[in-house]
């Protein structure tokens, strides 16, 4: 099923600008590597949401004090807009967009791009994929090799002939083919979005698109493993649980993973976000035995016979000298040739001293003196 069908069952208000690039996109789909139905189902599920159903040129800044809150607040938005400040800037969307994504909020503006005053409002999201900062609009408009296309004239993001350009361009930087090959709409959110907002809404239009471009199969059987996923599912199984470690997240990776959460005392969505998996981490560590300490077992010395009575051979003087320098390779060349030699010397003592006792009695016997 080709892109602009899709479009046309599910997103009946579509602005006609979207509707005729997604007409006369196949070529430009093809190109950017959306050649499989996950892919597709995956690329449109973004661009739905971001778009409204493809009826959202430019995002609008017409919210209210609680939304701003929610998507710009305290600890949810480097902007951290207050309450208070919040009621202020209601509707105003030139106001709330130079104060959190212009110059009223340096640490965006520096990330965005945005260095004028005024940039909030001019480069606020844009497009099918919402398109946001001067620097992504100059950079989308190289990427598609327009030049500063995008950065002098914002509105040609939206228009028929570019909308899906800027897009396209976006989900192949960053790597967004690869991720829909796993089914990991998390993470492909988290690079159109820079976070997850929206995250159930992209799923529920992927659910939708996938009814019309996908096989009888689920999506998460037909996607390719991986070795992440693998490994979260042989450390689940380490847990006790019975998974088949095959690298895709399906139902039953999923409903592990929420039965690890809710028996740790974490969020229960059954996703392996960093918390989870230091949690699972940190499991195994305190409930696998630990090894025990390898220990060295001295080995018999090769001994020789001489005149029936054992000795320690030459050949192990020498292994001994050897182990008993290892610890101290790292020392200088003068050093280790004179702890070298002390280690001759007395194993030259040691060797004098068995023959003396033992050897040389076996040998000699000199005749008993008695005296009269």
């Amino acid at each position: 099923m080709r892109a602009i069908d899709v479009v046309r069952k599910l997103a009946p208000s579509a602005l006609n600008d979207y509707l005729t690039a997604f007409d006369q996109g196949d070529a430009l789909l093809d190109a950017a590597g959306i050649s499989s139905p996950l892919r597709l189902a995956h690329f449109l599920a973004q661009v739905m949401h971001e778009s409204g159903g493809l009826t959202i040129r430019r995002e609008s800044g017409k919210y209210s004090a609680k939304r701003i809150v929610e998507i710009f607040g305290v600890n949810v938005h480097s902007a951290a807009v207050t309450k208070s400040e919040a009621a202020k800037l209601a509707g105003d969307g030139p106001a709330l967009f130079e104060r959190v994504y212009g110059l009223g909020n340096p640490r965006k503006a520096k990330e965005l791009g945005n260095i004028n005053p005024g940039d909030g409002w001019k480069y606020r999201g844009n497009g099918i994929l919402q398109t946001t900062g001067r620097a992504n609009h100059r950079e989308m408009g190289e990427r598609c090799k327009l030049g500063n296309l995008f950065e002098v004239s914002p509105d040609q993001v939206t228009s028929a002939q570019h909308a899906l350009k800027p897009a396209l361009a976006e989900w192949v930087a960053g790597n967004c083919n690869d991720l829909a090959d796993k089914n990991d709409i998390r993470s492909i959110t988290k690079k159109i979005n820079g976070g997850y907002n929206g995250y159930e809404d992209r799923i529920n239009w992927f659910n939708k698109i996938w009814k019309l471009v996908g096989s009888d199969d689920a999506s998460w059987s037909v996607a390719s493993g991986d070795a992440e996923t693998e490994k979260l599912q042989r450390d689940l199984n380490e847990l006790g649980a019975t998974l088949k470690v095959d690298g895709r997240t399906g139902p039953e990776t999923k409903a592990a993973v929420a039965a690890f959460q809710k028996a740790n005392g974490l969020k229960v969505d059954g996703l392996a976000g960093e918390q989870t998996k230091a949690a699972i981490a940190q499991r195994l560590a305190t409930t696998k035995p630990s090894l025990p300490t390898a220990s060295i077992v001295p080995q018999a010395p090769v001994k020789e016979i001489v005149g029936g009575t054992a000795t320690i051979g030459l050949s192990e003087l020498t292994r001994q000298a050897g182990a008993a320098l290892a610890p101290y390779q790292d020392l200088s060349e003068y050093v280790r040739w004179g702890m070298l030699g002390l280690t001759i010397i007395g194993g030259g003592w040691v060797a004098f001293g068995l023959v003396r006792s033992y050897v040389i009695p076996a040998i000699w016997k000199p005749t008993p003196v008695v005296l009269s």
